[in-house]
């Protein structure tokens, strides 16, 4: 089932924000025994005190089961590369699989080869399905200017505003930037709302997680405007983006975080079993 994404490899994708949106939503899609199933697994989570206290002290107006699997969302970027306790538990190279993108036929070429607790790997699972959704997790542009690859977008610049930013940085950002629980799970609420699960054929096949990471390199080739996208490798060189690109790939991006969260509630139900862990 969906729990093959965690050996395949596949650098940030979607910020806290993201991540957060997506844990939130996949999370009130569970039923109430499967809520209470993964709140006490994360009980055993290495990060568990320090998040019951944050919950505790901040008051937050939302349950405390969605607030632990927001922040077992976000747990895998906190400690990358951070070493100490935590660094068993660190796997960068699982962040992303660079599927070449090189215009203009854009050949479909095979793309890299391929916890200790079960609550930091649920914390991975629940970044993973976020991760493989982001279009640029799951792509490089290979051509004249990037015969290495631009690193999924980490090395081509863009200037949506007066302020260039990189082409992942861009993405990464399009669902927002408050790392607050409530502002999260309020754009959740939003995405439950126009996004809504019957709106996703996508759904009703058996794809694994490396039809889901193909399916995020189609959509990479329309990121890059099939390899038309104005950009550059120089920060202070950087040509404008067309006008809307920005307001466009919004759009995509919450239509991929809806879809990454029915996924991820999907394969939680099938994969986290109604009765209480022990440690």
């Amino acid at each position: 089932m969906a729990i093959s994404i965690l050996l395949q490899p596949i650098s940030h994708a979607w910020n806290s924000s993201g991540h957060m949106i997506i844990a939130s939503m996949a999370y009130r899609e569970l039923p109430s025994e499967k809520k209470k199933a993964v709140a006490d697994l994360l009980t055993h989570h290495p990060a568990f005190e320090k998040w019951a206290r944050i919950y505790q002290e901040s008051d937050q107006d939302i349950e405390f089961g969605e607030f632990l699997l927001m922040k077992a969302a976000t747990w895998p970027d906190e400690i990358r590369r951070k070493g100490g306790d935590t660094a068993q538990y660190d796997h960068p190279n699982w962040r992303f699989v660079d599927y070449p993108l090189k215009p203009s036929t854009f050949p479909d070429e095979p793309g890299p080869e391929h916890s200790e607790f079960q609550a930091v790997s649920l914390s991975w699972f629940v970044h993973l399905v976020g991760d493989i959704h982001q279009p640029l997790h799951c792509s490089s542009l290979f051509n004249a200017t990037y015969p290495q690859g631009d690193k999924g977008g980490n090395s081509f610049w863009v200037k949506p505003t007066k302020t260039p930013v990189k082409l992942h940085a861009l993405w990464d950002g399009l669902l927002g930037k408050s790392t607050n629980p409530r502002a999260t799970h309020n754009v959740a609420t939003t995405l439950k709302t126009t996004k809504k699960r019957q709106s996703f054929p996508e759904l009703n096949s058996n794809d694994q997680a490396r039809e889901w990471s193909k399916q995020s390199r189609t959509i990479a080739i329309e990121a890059y405007d099939k390899g038309q996208l104005p950009g550059s490798k120089d920060k202070n060189k950087v040509p404008d983006l067309p006008d809307g690109y920005a307001a466009k790939c919004k759009k995509v991006a919450e239509k991929r975080a809806a879809l990454a969260a029915y996924r991820l509630s999907d394969a939680i139900k099938d994969l986290i079993p109604n009765e209480q862990f022990e440690p």
